[in-house]
Parts: C-alpha cells; structure tokens; sequence
C-alpha cells in the first residue's frame, strides 16, 4: 500500500526502494541504506537528493557521516492531501 502511495507521488522504482529502506532502518548511513535497498551508493546518493527535494527524508551530519532519517509514513499522506486539495483549488467549478 504505501509503495502505491509512493508511486502516486511520483516517485520511481529506485527512491521508493531507497526510502522504504531507510524508514525500515530508522536512523542509518547511506552505506546501510544502499545495502537494505540493494541499489548501489552512487545511484543511493542521487535517489536520496531527490527524497531530501520532496520532503520525505532529511540528511545530517554526525561525526563526519552522513546519516539518513526517513520522514514518517504520515508525511506521504499529507503531501497527497495537499496536492488533491490544491488540485481542486484550481479547477473550475462545473
């Protein structure tokens, strides 16, 4: 279910990996999120840019690491809301 809610957002095959891998992890480097999601760090690094851009994981620093945390499932509801709702804001009423 939420991997449909994921793909309705727009995300691809390879973020939605990504970020089901690092909320699965909770608090991991992206070494460990490439490793649960399977896609190599390279390609890890370029999907998690794109999660940071849509608000769905947040990257900080810790003792030299770049350590990723995954916004909670609720967050995917609310940007899903949020766009239906603007949607309708910019409809014409028929």
């Amino acid at each position: 279910m939420i991997e449909q809610a994921l793909a309705k957002m727009g995300l691809t095959d390879k973020e939605i990996k990504v970020y089901l891998a690092a909320l699965e992890l909770g608090k991991a480097t992206v070494q460990e999120v490439s490793k649960k999601s399977g896609i190599n760090r390279a390609t890890t690094y370029v999907q998690l840019e794109q999660l940071v851009e849509r608000g769905l994981v947040s990257i900080v620093d810790k003792d030299k690491k770049n350590i990723v945390v995954a916004e909670r499932p609720q967050r995917i509801i609310d940007i899903l809301e949020n766009k239906k709702s603007n949607t309708k804001s910019v409809l014409p009423l028929i």
